[in-house]
C-alpha cells in the first residue's frame, strides 16, 4: 500500500498560504486533520483501502488505539463524536472483534455509548487510584498529594466503575503507566514489592491489563522523556517481577471469571490496609486478597459471598513469592485464615468446592 500524504486545502485548515497549518497543540509538524473534508475521511476509514480497513484486512491487526481522539473535528475545531461513529462502523464492518481504544484521561463517558470506542487508555480509573493508594500518595502525575485509605481507594475504584457501562468496563486499557507518565517502579522510589502488589491488582481487576514495556522488570524513569528508557536486555534472570508476571498471566487466562467476572468486595481494612475482592462468573470463582503495608499480614477473611462453604479447599496460587500453590481451607464460621506478604497479595481459587448452606 502506498502512503499519500497531501496537504492543502482538503485536509487541512490553512492560517495562511500555502505552509501555515491549524497544528496540533502548536507544533508546525502536527497539523490538524480537518474532518469537515469527506474525501479525507474516505481516505482515513470510509473508502474500501482506507487506512482504518487496511490494516485489519491486509495485516490481521486486533485493532486501533486512538491518540487524543477528543481534539479530532472539522475546521480545527475538537469533539466531533461524527467521526468515531463512521470510524467504528468501519472497523466493526471489517472485523467485528476488533478492538478501538481512545486516549482520553478525563470524562470518557460520551465515547462509551457503545457507537464509538469500546474502552479507553484507564489513567483516571484505574493508574491514578493505584499509584496513589499504593504509592504513599503520588499521582500519575508524580505529584504528592495526601494518602489514602483503603476506603477511599474502594470508593475512587466504585465510582469509575459506576460512570462506565460494563461492557467498557470490561475492555479498560488497565496501565500502570506509559509514555506519557513517569514510570510506576520510578514512583515506588525503589520499593520493588510496591510493583509487585501493583501487578497482582493489574492482572485480576475488572478490564484489560495493558503492561507497558519493562515494566515486566521493572524498568524506571522519570516524566517523559525519561520514561521512555531502552528495555535492558542484560537484566538479572534472578529477579521476582518477570515471574510473577508470567505466573499472574498463566492464572488469568485459566479463569475466565479474572477477565469477565463480577467484581465483590469482601473486606476493607483501613487500619491494616488489607483489601479483599471476589471475581464471578458462570465457570469459576476467584478470591483476592492485597496488602498494602510493608510488613506480613495474617488475614481472617469472610467468604461467605463468593458461596463457599466449610470444608471448601482453596489453593493460593502466589503462596507468598513462591508461586507454587500453598492450600488453604474454609472453616465452620465459613472464613479462612493466611499470612500475606507486605505489598503482595493471594489470589485464591477452588479446588474442592463445597457449598454454603
Amino acid at each position: 500500500m502506498k502512503v499519500k500524504i497531501v496537504l492543502g486545502r482538503i485536509f487541512t485548515i490553512l492560517h495562511s498560504w500555502p505552509d501555515k497549518y491549524i497544528s496540533w497543540w502548536g507544533f508546525d509538524t502536527l497539523p490538524k486533520l480537518n474532518y469537515a473534508s469527506q474525501k479525507l475521511r474516505g481516505e482515513i476509514y470510509n473508502n474500501p483501502d482506507s487506512i482504518a480497513k487496511h490494516w485489519i484486512k491486509n495485516y490481521g491487526i486486533d485493532g486501533w488505539r486512538l491518540d487524543v481522539p477528543n481534539e479530532a473535528g472539522p475546521n480545527g475545531q475538537s469533539n466531533d463524536h461524527s467521526i468515531w461513529r463512521e470510524f467504528r462502523q468501519a472497523v466493526k464492518s471489517t472485523n467485528p472483534n476488533a478492538l478501538i481504544i481512545g486516549e482520553l484521561w478525563k470524562d470518557a463517558q460520551p465515547w462509551l455509548q457503545g457507537d464509538q470506542f469500546d474502552g479507553i487508555m484507564n489513567y483516571e480509573g484505574f493508574a491514578d487510584p493505584v499509584s496513589t493508594y499504593m504509592n504513599k500518595g503520588y499521582t500519575i502525575e508524580t505529584t504528592k498529594r495526601e494518602k489514602i485509605s483503603t476506603t477511599d481507594f474502594v470508593l475512587w475504584l466504585r465510582s469509575m466503575l459506576a460512570k462506565q457501562p460494563y461492557q467498557a468496563n470490561l475492555v479498560m486499557m488497565n496501565l500502570l503507566d506509559s509514555h506519557d507518565t513517569s514510570r510506576f517502579m520510578y514512583r515506588t522510589e525503589g520499593d520493588e514489592w510496591r510493583m509487585y502488589e501493583a501487578a497482582i491488582f493489574q492482572m485480576t481487576y475488572v478490564g484489560a491489563p495493558m503492561i507497558y514495556y519493562g515494566d515486566e522488570i521493572g524498568l524506571t524513569g522519570a516524566k517523559d522523556p525519561d520514561c521512555r528508557r531502552t528495555f535492558n536486555w542484560n537484566y538479572s534472570k534472578d529477579i521476582h517481577l518477570p515471574k510473577l508476571y508470567a505466573k499472574l498471566g498463566q492464572v488469568r487466562s485459566n479463569n475466565s471469571a479474572l477477565r469477565r467476572g463480577t467484581f465483590e468486595t469482601l473486606l476493607i481494612d483501613d487500619k491494616n490496609e488489607i483489601f479483599a475482592y471476589g471475581r464471578m462468573d458462570k465457570k469459576n470463582k476467584v478470591a483476592v486478597i492485597l496488602n498494602n503495608t510493608s510488613s506480613t499480614k495474617n488475614v481472617k477473611l469472610d467468604v461467605s459471598k463468593m458461596g463457599w462453604g466449610p470444608g471448601t479447599i482453596l489453593k493460593d496460587e502466589l503462596n507468598n513469592t513462591l508461586l507454587t500453590p500453598r492450600t488453604i481451607t474454609v472453616q465452620k464460621d465459613i472464613t479462612i485464615n493466611l499470612d500475606v506478604y507486605g505489598h503482595y497479595g493471594a489470589i485464591l481459587i477452588p479446588v474442592k468446592e463445597v457449598t454454603k448452606r
